[in-house]
């Protein structure tokens, strides 16, 4: 893909249909931030730059070393197009499943509460070669996380954050315990917006065998309300209407009905090289509704578990405790 330097930008944002002013009042005084990691497809990661672009907005855009040198030329110019675009944690094949708006509305509904996927970490992950006790206990999660600017200039500044960096270094699959560690224990470090991993997995435990048959028919609800709602993903053992790749779902056509009704933010995964259309149609509905906004109602959102625990509410209070059953 080459693209000439004197019309580089009109053709990028044309091409792609980059969206170059601010939709509303609302969405310009609540600027977001996104973090995606990339390192192959370059036409695929710019249709997904273009679908997630507001100008109002913060993204930053990390290479992996594995990248040619064809696909950092042309991030470079997309850079030199989009100021606020930097050279964030996406992963390169999500797809969003709400507007710009639709997550303002969501992410003052959550009211600067973390929101991540909660997993006891394997201690296989730990390795022979790292004999000393980690900074903090450790706790797995998903690559995606939501979190608040207050809870990141935190991380920033304690110098935990740097120790667990290199502590999990030495680990298998970093990326998946670094956020949640440091929002996971607050007896240790408090963050804004942070939970206690460990209450929240005992409760999770507690609250299956209490009623099963209602648990069980929730988890088999094919779009209900989530404690997690930064990324859907489908794993190996649910119903996935594509084809797995690596124990996950690579979406097709026939996902799409369920991918809409997602209370989630982003959907992982799509390769734009099988059954392309159905990344496309959830582009083009998502870029329909961004330009024609339909009433939206995110209200069930601050009924999300981490947000009612955030706010005091005791475990066995919680408005929904079954929401907490899918936290992965």
């Amino acid at each position: 893909m080459k693209i000439l330097s004197t019309l580089r930008c009109s053709t990028i944002k044309d091409l792609f249909g980059f969206n170059i002013r601010t939709l509303s009042t609302e969405e310009k005084q609540y600027p977001l931030a996104y973090a995606v990691v990339v390192y192959r497809n370059i036409v695929q990661v710019l249709f997904q730059l273009s679908a997630f672009y507001h100008p109002q907005n913060e993204y930053c855009v990390a290479v992996s070393g594995s990248a040619d040198e064809s696909m950092l030329e042309i991030l470079r110019d997309v850079h030199d197009c989009f100021p606020n675009i930097h050279v964030m944690y996406l992963s390169g094949v999500d797809a969003p499943l709400k507007t710009n708006l639709e997550m303002v509305q969501i992410l003052k509904r959550l009211n600067e509460t973390a929101n991540a996927d909660i997993e006891k970490f394997p201690i296989e992950r730990i390795g022979r070669t790292n004999r000393s006790p980690p900074p903090l206990p450790l706790v797995k999660s998903s690559l995606s996380i939501l979190l608040s600017r207050r809870a990141v200039n935190e991380m920033v500044e304690t110098p935990l954050t740097g120790r667990l960096l290199k502590y999990l270094s030495r680990t298998y699959i970093p990326d998946e315990s670094f956020w949640v560690t440091l929002v996971g224990n607050p007896s240790t470090l408090s963050i804004t917006g942070g939970f206690d991993a460990d209450k929240v997995l005992l409760f999770q435990k507690t609250i299956s065998s209490i009623n099963k048959e209602a648990y069980d028919s929730y988890k088999e609800d094919v779009a209900p309300m989530n404690a997690y709602i930064s990324r859907y993903q489908v794993w190996k053992g649910s119903k996935c209407h594509g084809k797995m790749f690596r124990y996950s779902c690579i979406f097709g056509v026939r996902d799409i009905p369920v991918l809409l009704k997602q209370p989630h933010l982003v959907a992982h995964k799509f390769y734009i090289q099988y059954q392309p259309a159905s990344y496309f149609c959830i582009l083009k509905t998502i870029r329909q509704r961004t330009f024609s906004p339909v009433p939206f109602n995110s209200s069930p959102y601050a009924k999300i578990p981490f947000v009612e625990l955030n706010r005091g509410v005791p475990f066995f209070n919680l408005s929904h405790p079954e929401w907490i059953m899918k936290i992965h």
